[in-house]
């Protein structure tokens, strides 16, 4: 048809550039020209991400200093530590914001596989020899609408992106009532963050936890689960709705694929971007067909 081939450079800029300059706002208004000569008012916004600067506190582990070469270990250790802070970010979708009402939540991290060499070629991989990053994702148990989520490294764990998601959320203006996550959460600072803000916190307890008696809520979580067995009291808790996350990543990865192809990690995450924008404006397609058919 006469048009230049499109190559990786090409595709690499267009990619890079259409959220971040006049570029992507002149396409926006293009097609919401287009709507309204179809007749639909609406303004288009696929844009539908809201960055909130939250950036997750992560500290390299300590070690005993006994040598010099411990002391260039640990030195090695917080330069890792800076370089992973500066990829950790949260996001929010502007739809979450729209019910004003408590909404309950369930929060759970999943790997993308790196299809190409990625970052397993980069220095902070150069010692291991797995190839993903991590989607850490807030899903609203209601419509399944993802409420806010993170891209990181492998590192920080999946706790430590669960006081981030909800702050993040918060800060925007998402009205977070209830939050049901699996036993990876149930750490004292998590438990010490949702008692400070009120919001209801139901997680598969841990056999094992180092908190003593301080948190009343959980006390009382663990006599329920004695009184009445984990099984039974998942039930009645609602912390069996928790499997609704779990989906959503089979959904998410059924319908964009489960490896990225970028090489650098600020590319990865534009990608993963767009992603959750598409499953954003996925859900409401799907919200619709519903309200249609309940008609």
């Amino acid at each position: 048809m006469g048009l230049p081939e499109p190559h990786y450079s090409t595709l690499h800029k267009s990619q890079a550039r259409f959220l971040s300059d006049e570029l992507g706002v002149r396409v926006i208004n293009e097609a919401t020209v287009v709507l309204l000569s179809m007749g639909i008012e609406e303004a288009l916004d696929p844009i539908r991400i809201l960055g909130t600067a939250i950036c997750p506190e992560y500290e390299a582990p300590k070690i005993l200093l006994t040598c010099q070469k411990d002391v260039e270990t640990q030195m090695e250790l917080d330069r890792e530590a800076d370089t992973i802070r500066k990829f950790m970010h949260v996001s929010v979708m502007k739809s979450s914001l729209s019910s004003g009402r408590p909404i309950s939540c369930a929060i759970d991290g999943s790997g993308e596989g790196l299809s190409g060499p990625g970052l397993y070629f980069e220095h902070i991989w150069k010692l291991n020899n797995r190839r993903f990053i991590k989607q850490h994702t807030m899903l609203d148990l209601d419509t399944l609408r993802v409420v806010s989520y993170a891209i990181t490294l492998e590192k920080p764990g999946d706790a430590k992106m669960f006081v981030p998601l909800i702050s993040g959320a918060l800060l925007v203006g998402v009205n977070v009532g209830w939050v049901s996550a699996d036993s990876a959460y149930d750490s004292v600072a998590n438990w010490r963050y949702m008692d400070e803000k009120g919001i209801a916190f139901c997680p598969n307890l841990k056999e094992s936890f180092k908190g003593g008696w301080e948190f009343k809520r959980r006390e009382a979580l663990a006599s329920f689960d004695k009184e009445f067995g984990k099984e039974l009291a998942h039930r009645i808790t609602g912390y069996n709705e928790r499997w609704l996350v779990e989906s959503f990543f089979s959904v998410f990865k059924k319908l964009y694929g489960q490896t990225i192809g970028n090489r650098l990690f600020p590319m990865m995450v534009v990608t993963m971007d767009l992603r959750y924008m598409l499953y954003d404006i996925h859900r409401d397609f799907m919200l619709e067909a519903q309200e249609v058919a309940s008609i």
